[in-house]
């Protein structure tokens, strides 16, 4: 159907139809966009380990990408000595219109001798605490760079693949 037709239908329906409740309709889009605070990361804490060693003192990155910064950001953190990480809560305030859906995105990276390793890609697009994992708080991981990057499933959760593991998982089969 072509653009002009579905304009066509819509404004008839709109003025054809609830002739009472078309304020009602159209309030949503004209509403000035408030600033809000969305969570960009949720807390990330772990374990790395390279066949089941703790991987100590190993440099972990981040990047953070969502609608207000399509360039986003880069992190680096690092395990401890017994391969513990803890990759912090990120949020940002910013506005957006009611017609726009709020979309962040994760990456981490483990430097592992010299390469990239992808451990975690996910996506938030409630803007919750946990929006990644069905907002779940799902523990603390356990990540090992010999498992198969797996994509999860989850209630409400649009992307998540992974190289680590928790006691709740669902993965793709």
């Amino acid at each position: 159907m072509k653009l002009w037709t579905k304009v066509f239908f819509t404004l008839f329906i709109l003025t054809g139809c609830a002739e009472e409740k078309k304020e009602d309709m159209l309030e949503p889009l004209m509403q000035k966009s408030q600033k809000k605070s969305y969570v960009i990361a949720s807390p990330l804490i772990g374990v790395l380990k390279n066949n089941g060693e703790p991987l100590s003192e190993v440099k972990i990155k981040r990047k953070l990408t969502w609608n207000d910064n399509q360039e986003g950001i880069f992190q680096e953190f690092a395990t401890d000595k017994n391969g513990n990480f803890s990759l912090p809560l990120h949020e940002e305030a910013f506005s957006m219109s009611s017609l726009v859906e709020f979309v962040a995105q994760q990456k981490v990276w483990v430097i592992h001798e010299g390469e990239e390793v992808l451990i975690w890609l996910s996506s938030n697009r409630n803007g919750k605490l946990y929006g990644e994992t069905a907002d779940i708080d799902i523990g603390t991981v356990n990540c090992e760079l010999t498992d198969e990057f797996a994509r999860v499933f989850g209630e409400n959760q649009s992307l998540l693949g992974t190289k680590c593991r928790w006691d709740s998982i669902n993965l793709q089969e």
